[in-house]
């Protein structure tokens, strides 16, 4: 849809999978991702519609005339619950079921650096910094990582108040913005992981789902179920 919302630029189409109990694997079933729509991204240039797949694989469209492309591979286990291309759209993160995180070369599927390892537990929280240096990523027990792409190093956060849902970098990459479940929102420096403020939404639905920056970094929408906010 066009952004006022009267004009539809395509017609539907069958993006991915949506999980359900007759087709998730018992792992998956395990890790709370029934009814859940598959992860969606759009490459920077708008040309490209990628989607998290159930074998941890991932789906892109052509965005323009729909067309499928060929599928590239993910993670090696369990469904993908987040995907999300590099600034430049060369690369493509995928992370899920296992926690692990795969980078990979976007046109060919090929992986850009060895994988990170999960944790323990599913994520479906990951970011991108706006240079593309760093990629954040939290699984739902709270740990927050940011791994250096070029070096290979990750910088841990103390474990979050509650389980992470979305994650956004501010347009200079100095802050995160971190949607946790029953906590609201939390700003924090995306280096030393310092928390510079917490957002409470309305009292009876603090959970933030999904936060986003705006272009110029002066105001970040927060989603939540029925209502959004905008912070200065």
């Amino acid at each position: 849809w066009d952004i006022p919302g009267d004009r539809r630029l395509a017609p539907p189409f069958q993006a991915g999978e949506l999980a359900t109990t007759d087709v998730l694997r018992e792992g998956a079933r395990r890790e709370g991702l029934v009814g859940y729509p598959p992860p969606l991204a759009v490459s920077p240039d708008g040309g490209t519609v990628a989607a998290g797949l159930l074998d941890g694989g991932v789906r892109l469209h052509d965005a323009l005339t729909l067309r499928r492309l060929p599928d590239l591979p993910g993670i090696d286990h369990g469904a993908a619950t987040a995907v999300e291309f590099s600034p430049d759209g060369r690369a493509i993160a995928v992370t899920g079921g296992s926690g692990a995180v795969e980078v990979r070369d976007a046109a060919s599927g090929e992986r850009e650096r060895p994988p990170l390892a999960g944790l323990g537990a599913p994520s479906q929280a990951m970011a991108f910094s706006p240079d593309g240096g760093r990629l954040a990523v939290a699984d739902l027990e709270g740990n927050l990582r940011v791994l250096e792409l070029e070096s290979g190093d990750v910088l841990r956060a103390p474990l979050l108040a509650g389980f992470p849902i979305h994650l956004s970098f501010s347009p200079d990459g100095k802050l995160l913005a971190i949607g946790l479940a029953d906590f609201g929102t939390e700003l924090r420096d995306s280096r030393s992981f310092r928390v510079v403020a917490r957002l409470r939404g309305q009292d009876d639905d603090p959970w933030d789902r999904w936060v986003r920056f705006s272009p110029d970094g002066r105001l970040l929408a927060v989603s939540s179920v029925g209502y959004t906010q905008l912070w200065d």
